[in-house]
């Protein structure tokens, strides 16, 4: 993980009730669009680290890829506007 994070911009809230599919919690995201610096660093929780394009990843967990495809696509466009499911 990166150890400084300065936020820039609010890109969305996104939210997950919660359903039998899903899980039984609901969940609440908020996304900022943040300058990173210092080193990737692995947590204990992992066993390697790298960094993938949102084309590359070969699977995502639960509703990652709707809200990691809606910041990309917030922060490529001109005007950042911020949004909500």
């Amino acid at each position: 993980m990166f150890q400084e994070f300065v936020p820039q911009k609010l890109l969305g809230v996104f939210s997950r009730p919660a359903d039998p599919t899903s899980g039984l919690h609901s969940m609440s995201a908020v996304v900022h669009l943040c300058e990173a610096g210092g080193e990737l660093t692995l947590s204990h929780e992992g066993l390697a680290l790298r960094y993938w394009s949102l084309h590359e990843v070969p699977r995502w967990l639960g509703g990652t890829k709707k809200r990691a495809r809606a910041a990309y696509a917030l922060w490529a466009s001109e005007s950042v506007t911020a949004v909500s499911d």
